[in-house]
């Protein structure tokens, strides 16, 4: 106990010391629990998602893409990869929302709600499916690192069309941020591009 004296108002008293310091405590306490839950909210609404890509190749960013549909951004933002290897995998875990009757090309939502347009080729919808065999459907439920689609790389070359494919994400707007790898080639399963919400 310290006791006092206040000359002004004549008062006298005693502080527990003891109480004083678990109130501050409590206080404590409290403004730490606040921060921690700050941070969690803060990292809940952060999340990220990690998007793989589809397949071998060399990655080329958008904007180099010879076709304006795509490089000017107006059908979603992404990557797109010039293959070395005529097979398509799943990029995340998700459901195949389109498949195209030609096979040129698939849109999938995944787990975690990012909207992706996968592309093969440029104007490949010409060859009609020809060259193309999917091994998934639309509806179909698919895992990252499934195959989903073999192409005949030859034979589109030889038709005359480029196999750069673009891999979109067509929901940008609910993203705040969405990065690209630094790499120049790239794997199967290897991160292509990393959303944030």
């Amino acid at each position: 106990m310290i006791f006092y004296h206040d000359e002004k108002t004549g008062k006298t008293g005693e502080i527990d010391m003891k109480k004083n310091r678990e109130k501050e405590d409590k206080i404590g306490k409290i403004e730490k629990f606040d921060k921690n839950e700050s941070d969690k909210i803060d990292r809940k609404e952060r999340k990220t998602e990690k998007i793989s890509s589809p397949l071998k190749g060399e990655v080329i960013a958008l904007s180099d893409v010879q076709d304006e549909a795509f490089s000017s951004g107006a059908l979603g933002l992404g990557a797109a990869v010039d293959p070395k290897e005529g097979v398509l995998y799943a990029p995340a875990d998700g459901t195949i929302s389109v498949f195209f009757p030609t096979g040129h090309a698939i849109g999938m939502t995944t787990d975690d709600g990012v909207e992706l347009l996968i592309h093969v080729g440029m104007d490949t919808v010409q060859l009609e499916g020809k060259g193309f065999r999917p091994f998934a459907k639309e509806g179909d439920r698919v895992t990252k690192g499934q195959k989903l689609l073999e192409f005949d790389m030859e034979l589109i070359c030889k038709e005359g069309y480029s196999l750069v494919t673009p891999v979109l994400i067509t929901n940008t707007d609910e993203f705040s941020d969405i990065s690209i790898t630094s790499e120049c080639h790239i794997d199967p399963q290897s991160i292509l591009m990393t959303v944030t919400r």
